[in-house]
């Protein structure tokens, strides 16, 4: 900023380049953004240092300077825009069908965007790209936050070894396939019709990173429908381990780029650096995950912060350190959702898993957005052979591999119920691909791919953006009907239930003693040995108050004792709250409760005949009410499925009846009996009543009845016999005979 000086006779030189540094640095602005850069500032009077006064501007008051603001403003209006497409996803679950995923709404409307934007050329679409850096280091680490917490599950434990075998075995298996399958169709000549040669590192590094799986629709519909928690996990926990697997092949499958020749030491070098970049992750995730339990030890109020901050520390250290920083993420959430949720409160907890849920759907919704975004402003290249070959590839080498993996699953018995066919199918059909494999497509230096040719690299994206449309477009919304189909096994219903707590913790006792007895280390007998050192161990370390495995026999009978409280303080609602109740507990429930409701009629019929005895006046009329009413609660339970009739109260018509004996209980459960029969079995008693009458008439035979009249004086004597008369009414009375 240049500040003109004049200078006085009593105004030194050194006193001018005093004042001109002072005002440099009171109004010198780096970012040149503040309007007080765009006026010119002179000095009115030199003597003073108060000489500064801008001239009189409207643009103090209001002023419209957005260059600052440009990013965070991006920012917000694609948090809107979220926003706006959950209700107008609501809207069309409601009224169109909701078949159609939401994945699959967020790139329609995020290619509508993308077109707006590159129609009216803004300089901002860069703004709404979607880079390696925003999905690696944002996006995906608060996708995995939820899902890391959700794997803390006793379905995941029984399934990790057909987890690890299809997010390990099949993911290897799948990459090496459809790259031989590419390379052998180049070799063929097959991709010749377009003139670009890609080679064997080009597309073995697409085979590895195409084989990256996202089944958010997938676990949506599952979630959803409610299948089997077996199924469920196999999908969330293949799709976890599958993203991981996929960085690592990638990572080392790119080393290999740009080299003339590959040896057998490299070879051997990139399977040894595939074990230990996973168990590299591994590692910093245990410290992560321990060091953030012995943190929520201290009561404080920054409890889910550390959770939170102690997740995504593992999640940069391991990616510093060269390792798998999804690895490193999975195992410390799933070491905090075991320990450290114990040492927070239940508010606490709801909070932390309700946050990692919002934050998880929110970048989910974001990373379809951005890559509809990109269909439109992206640079693209359509290659025809490519494409559509890898297309086939990619789904018929996933449906082999999965079924084969599965049939070796069922022949050793590694998982611990049998895969069915129809489960089969919905995972190799349920390999859906998402933003990890585009995300690694823009990692590529387009320079190491092309090779001086022009369209390797945009081949490879249009191939990795089309892949991604299909199976989202077109697999995603069939996977609904598919399920209800073939009849997918759904979950069985919760119920809170001790008998069933008792049966499980007897069944696993003695599948472990059987093991123990054979000398087979089984996964009863590890699971149960893990169990020990835990108990006796870890958890005395990492929780204030450590929880054991017999106290969940004692948990389940406080939630039992609560539902039934909440039960009892809201009866109209009782049968809804104790849904998740064994039929035995809800039985028991209402016999008591009626037991309840007849002795407090029993002892209010005393107390009205107690007061009726010593005040004969009103013996009744303080009572009555009250007793009217127990009648009617009481006639409201053995009423099944409808409401007794109503009795008329004091104030209405025929409320001021006359005091009557009240009934005893024996009477007023014979009344509601009564009252509870159904008109046809009404119409049945009287016809066999009605039957039962005529055939006393017809077998009836005349009786006498001898009456005895008193003579006067003669005693007794006996009188002609009358015959019996008959229950038929009187009749009118004769005329009387003429005289």
């Amino acid at each position: 900023m240049e500040v003109d000086v004049n200078v006085t006779d009593n105004f030194t030189t050194d006193d001018a380049e005093v004042f001109a540094t002072t005002a440099t640095t009171l109004f010198y602005n780096p970012l040149e953004e503040s309007p007080w850069s765009e006026h010119n500032y002179f000095l009115e009077n030199a003597t003073t240092l108060n000489a500064f006064r801008p001239p009189y501007s409207l643009s103090l008051l209001a002023a419209w300077q957005p260059r600052h603001a440009v990013h965070y403003i991006s920012v917000l209006l694609i948090i809107t825009t979220i926003l706006l497409l959950r209700v107008f996803n609501m809207v069309i679950r409601r009224l169109i069908t909701t078949a159609v995923p939401e994945s699959l709404v967020a790139i329609c409307v995020g290619v509508g965007i993308g077109w707006l934007l590159k129609s009216l050329h803004s300089p901002h679409c860069c703004l709404w790209a979607l880079t390696p850096t925003l999905f690696f280091m944002i996006l995906l680490p608060f996708c995995v936050f939820d899902a890391s917490y959700n794997l803390y599950n006793r379905a995941f434990g029984d399934c990790i070894g057909a987890i690890i075998v299809y997010a390990l075995c099949a993911t290897v298996l799948n990459m090496i396939i459809i790259g031989c399958l590419l390379v052998g169709a180049e070799i063929a000549g097959i991709f010749k019709a377009e003139g670009l040669v890609f080679g064997t590192q080009v597309l073995m590094l697409y085979a590895s990173l195409i084989v990256a799986v996202d089944p958010v629709a997938v676990l949506m519909v599952f979630h959803e429908i409610g299948v089997d928690p077996n199924l469920y996990f196999l999908v969330l926990g293949e799709s976890l381990l599958n993203d991981a697997v996929t960085v690592v092949l990638y990572k080392i499958v790119v080393n290999f780029l740009g080299r003339d020749d590959v040896t057998a030491r490299d070879i051997l070098i990139g399977i040894a650096a595939f074990f230990i970049i996973n168990a590299g992750g591994i590692l910093v995730g245990l410290v992560f995950g321990v060091i953030s339990s012995l943190m929520t030890r201290i009561q404080t109020h920054l409890e889910i912060v550390y959770l939170f901050a102690a997740n995504y520390a593992a999640y940069l250290l391991s990616d510093v350190l060269g390792w798998s920083g999804l690895v490193a993420m999975i195992t410390s959430g799933m070491i905090q959702s075991s320990y450290a949720f114990h040492n927070l409160s239940d508010a606490d907890k709801g909070t932390c898993r309700a946050m990692a849920r919002m934050l998880a759907d929110l970048c989910e919704s974001v990373t379809f957005l951005l890559i509809g975004v990109h269909v439109t402003s992206g640079e693209l290249h359509w290659h025809t052979s490519f494409i559509l070959y890898q297309l086939i590839v990619c789904l018929v080498v996933r449906a082999v591999v999965v079924y084969a993996l599965t049939w070796c699953l069922n022949r050793w018995d590694v998982n611990y119920v049998q895969i069915s066919i129809t489960e089969q199918f919905v995972l190799a059909y349920g390999g859906l691909r998402g933003a990890v494999a585009l995300s690694l497509v823009y990692m590529v230096d387009p320079k190491l791919v092309d090779r001086g040719q022009r369209g390797v690299h945009a081949t490879l994206t249009t191939a990795t953006l089309f892949t991604i449309l299909f199976t989202v477009a077109l697999m995603g919304p069939t996977m609904k009907p598919l399920v209800r189909l073939l009849r997918v096994k759904l979950a069985s219903k919760k119920t809170i239930s001790l008998m069933r707590e008792l049966n499980e913790r007897m069944i696993d006792e003695l599948n472990s003693g059987v093991e123990a007895v054979t000398g087979h280390m089984g996964r009863n007998r590890l699971r149960t040995w893990f169990q020990r050192v835990d108990e006796k161990y870890i958890r005395l370390v990492l929780q204030n108050t450590p929880e054991f495995r017999n106290q969940k026999i004692i948990k389940v009978y406080e939630d039992m004792a609560l539902v039934l409280h909440q039960a009892s303080l809201d009866p109209k609602r009782a049968d809804l709250i104790m849904e998740e109740l064994p039929t035995s507990v809800k039985a028991a429930y209402h016999a008591q409760r009626l037991a309840d409701k007849v002795e407090a009629l029993r002892q209010l019929r005393r107390s009205a005949l107690r007061r009726g005895s010593r005040y004969p006046g009103v013996s009744m009329y303080d009572y009555q009410h009250m007793i009217d009413e127990k009648r009617r609660e009481l006639m409201e339970l053995t009423t099944p499925g409808g409401a007794s009739p109503r009795l008329p109260r004091r104030n209405e018509p025929g409320g001021d009846r006359k005091v009557m004996k009240p009934l005893t209980i024996t009477q007023t459960m014979e009344q509601a009996r009564t009252r509870t029969t159904p008109p046809t079995q009404k119409l049945q008693q009287q016809l066999q009543h009605q039957h039962q009458a005529k055939g006393q008439d017809a077998n009836r035979r005349p009786s006498l009845r001898f009456k005895r009249r008193k003579i006067d004086g003669e005693g007794e004597e006996a009188v002609k016999p009358q015959p019996r008369q008959s229950h038929q009414p009187p009749s009118a009375p004769s005329s009387p005979p003429p005289p």
